[in-house]
Formats: structure tokens, sequence, C-alpha cells
């Protein structure tokens, strides 16, 4: 469960987002639910929202996912996505530390349909490090936005992050703004540590600089229950 709260520019309404999400294992395949009441722009919407994940051949993995929205205002009334994987070890031993990976989301807005495709490409480093590089492209637009994301996990349950993104649509698509054609730029950071056997607590910090549009910041923070 979590709650983040972000500040806008503009005299923009503040934004609050709650988060009740569960996953689950069941074999090879694990699920996870997600419901996220927002309020933003001085509108409430509840995304409501799954996924599936499992290994697909040899160093590959793949997930689909779909959402719908309850009282639809900047949030998609529908959307559905997948994404696949891939290790190039299966090519060559020289690759092994390198994946690639393509996700397509078709999101579906009461004023259109709009199509994301993200092309991604992960290093792995040594000491448990890894960085991320994707791409967001929105083709109805020519909207671009290219993200970075090196992640440090010393211990299973302890985790740092920083990323960031640059291009002309939102990292993070959540509102019909979010795939416009004006600049951005983000950076976010955040840590994920055990507090307790079961229980542990993540915390996020971010900013973004959407141009002419607004500037958004703020934070959230989750208290994760391992069963």
């Amino acid at each position: 469960m979590g709650y983040g709260q972000f500040s806008y520019s503009r005299e923009i309404p503040d934004e609050q987002n709650i988060l009740i999400e569960a996953a689950r294992s069941f074999g090879s395949y694990t699920a996870i639910a997600r419901v996220e009441p927002l309020t933003r722009f001085g509108f409430r919407n509840t995304p409501i929202s799954g996924e599936l994940y499992r290994p697909l051949w040899q160093r590959a993995w793949g997930y689909l996912a779909a959402q719908g929205t309850i009282n639809p205002h900047f949030s998609p009334n529908y959307s559905i996505a997948g994404e696949v994987s891939q290790g190039l070890g299966i090519a060559h031993p020289f690759l092994s530390r390198l994946e690639i990976s393509l996700a397509y989301r078709h999101l579906s807005y009461k004023t259109g349909d709009s199509d994301l495709l993200i092309p991604g490409l992960t290093v792995f480093l040594p000491f448990n490090l890894w960085l991320t590089e994707k791409l967001y492209y929105v083709p109805e637009t020519g909207a671009l936005t290219l993200a970075s994301r090196l992640t440090w996990r010393p211990t299973n349950r302890l985790q740092f992050f920083a990323s960031g993104s640059f291009g002309t649509s939102g990292e993070r698509i959540v509102a019909t703004q979010d795939l416009t054609r004006v600049s951005s730029n983000t950076v976010q950071v955040g840590i994920t540590l055990p507090i307790a056997e079961r229980i542990s607590f993540e915390a996020t910090g971010y900013y973004e600089d959407r141009g002419i549009l607004y500037v958004r910041r703020g934070g959230s923070f989750s208290i994760i229950y391992h069963w």
C-alpha cells in the first residue's frame, strides 16, 4: 500500500495518489492486481489494472497487462499492453550482460485513442547493478522520450535507483497531456529497504518539467508486506 503527493506550478491543484497492490506467483506465472485512486487536475479517477508475467523461451520473459478506469477524466478509459524481453546471451556468451525489450501499449481516451511503442535495452553490470534505457514513442504525435534508469540491489530486499528522462512526452503515461509533443524533463530517485522480516519500505522523490504546461514535484512512499 502506498501514498504519493505532488504539487504543480501554474496554480494547478495538488495531486494525490493512493496505491493498493497485490502480487502472487502460480508456478511459472506471476500475477499483479492494482487499484490506484488518483486526484489530479481537480478530478478523481480510479484506474484498476492487472499484469501477468511469465518466462517464455530461453533467456526470455514477457507480460500482458490491462487497465480500466472508473470515472475517467484524465486517465485512459482502458488500455492494453504487452512486453517481451530477450537476453542476448542466447546468441553469444559475450552478449550475456545485454537484454533487449519491446513493449506496446494501446490507450483509449474520451477524446480518441493513442498508441505507445517502447523499445528498451538493459545492461547488467558487476555488483548487481544494471542500467536500463527505454525510448517512449507516440506515432500519432511524433512525441519521443528517452528514459534512463540505474538500479543497484546489494541484497535481495535493499535497492536504490536513480532515473531521468528527456524528450517531448511524459515518461509515465497517465493523462492526455503526457502524450502531447511538449518538451519534458524528469528526475526520480528511490530506495527500497527492509524494516522487518516480512515488511519493506519504499520511498521515491520526483521532479518533472513539462515546459509550457507545468512543473510537477513531489514524492511517494509504500509499505510492502511479503506474504
